[in-house]
């Protein structure tokens, strides 16, 4: 129903707000966690996988931690 409902315009729409938005976090968030994944020429596609192994020596948040958030 969902894609009916947006038809071919509606969905490349949301595929573009999603992309823009998964990347605008990304960079953001890059210079302070090392990015394990990115694709063709440092972008991400709806999420990015970052390496949050330090953030959880320094304060014992984990990544399950992160993802619930």
């Amino acid at each position: 129903m969902y894609v009916t409902m947006m038809g071919a315009a509606g969905l490349t729409r949301a595929t573009q707000a999603a992309l823009l938005a998964a990347n605008y976090v990304a960079k953001q968030l890059a210079p302070h966690y090392p990015v394990l994944y990115s694709g063709r020429n440092g972008w991400w596609r709806t999420s990015a996988s970052w390496d949050l192994r330090p953030l959880k020596e320094a304060s014992g948040i984990s990544a399950e931690d992160v993802a619930k958030r």
